[in-house]
């Protein structure tokens, strides 16, 4: 059942329902995801250098070695299990999220990175504060279509 507060989508087949976080718990997992987000953004930027061995931008091996160091300081069960907390699968709870996904991460995550962008994508994109950023980044002929959360 769609309504304002659920989403569904399919992913591998299978039919999922999340629901969309309270105002106030979003802000601060929003502030948890800034943690993580800024410093990787901050290194997207920095990494717009040439390497000085093949003439090529470090910015994904910068981008990747940012996010790796600030996984330590986030605590990743947590916004999994908060962003799928009352998580549904082809009309049924899943009570379990370790089991559901056991043998199928790419599933979890294909359902995470739906559940991130659907709470999340209004904070991230549009007029919000990394819209300047994403313009300053074209500027500089950077392809931004893989960094937006909007689809």
């Amino acid at each position: 059942m769609d309504n304002k507060f659920f989403r569904t989508k399919e992913v591998n087949g299978r039919k999922y329902q999340i629901t969309l976080l309270p105002a106030l718990k979003a802000v601060a997992m929003g502030k948890t995801l800034m943690k993580l987000i800024l410093p990787a953004i901050g290194g997207t930027v920095d990494g717009l250098r040439d390497d000085g061995l093949y003439g090529v931008p470090k910015t994904f091996t910068d981008l990747a070695l940012t996010i790796c160091s600030q996984l330590d300081d986030v605590d990743l069960d947590e916004i999994i299990s908060v962003l799928l907390k009352d998580l549904v699968c082809e009309g049924q709870t899943v009570r379990d999220l370790d089991t559901h996904f056991q043998g199928e991460l790419g599933e979890m995550f294909g359902v995470l990175e739906f559940a991130l962008r659907e709470n999340f994508s209004s904070f991230f994109t549009g007029n919000d504060f990394l819209a300047p950023l994403m313009k300053m980044l074209q500027g500089m002929g950077v392809d931004t279509s893989e960094m937006s959360l909007e689809q």
